[in-house]
């Protein structure tokens, strides 16, 4: 998902690019081996503290982290994404947005799930 739009884009738009990642959640190296793992070239990234609220100041200097390190573009997760003040951003800035998928008991737990509904 491209900041400051509700467009999508295809993963493959930045399979081969040279990506910096940018994070303020609760496990960032999750987020790093998941990029690392779609075949999109890392070349750095900035971490902040879960749930940080993203200034000015901040999108500057990972602009200038991102451009000494050869970046093409910003890749972050969905929540920060909304957090972003990305006008300010040099750089283009996606999101990596992720949705679950059932290998099994899909319809065991949204059978559980709406039961609780019922029983409230």
């Amino acid at each position: 998902k491209k900041a400051g739009s509700d467009e999508s884009i295809p993963l493959d738009h930045i399979k081969g690019k040279r990506v910096f990642l940018v994070s303020g959640i609760a496990d960032p190296l999750s987020f790093e081996r998941l990029v690392n793992g779609l075949l999109v070239e890392g070349t750095g990234s900035a971490i902040y503290p879960d749930h940080h609220l993203f200034k000015t100041q901040d999108v500057l200097e990972v602009n200038r982290m991102a451009r000494d390190a050869g970046a093409q573009l910003l890749l972050t997760t969905e929540k920060d994404l909304v957090r972003w003040p990305g006008k300010k951003s040099d750089l283009p800035c996606f999101a990596l947005v992720a949705e679950p998928v059932f290998l099994s008991g899909e319809e065991l737990l949204l059978d559980r799930v709406f039961s609780l509904f019922a029983e409230g």
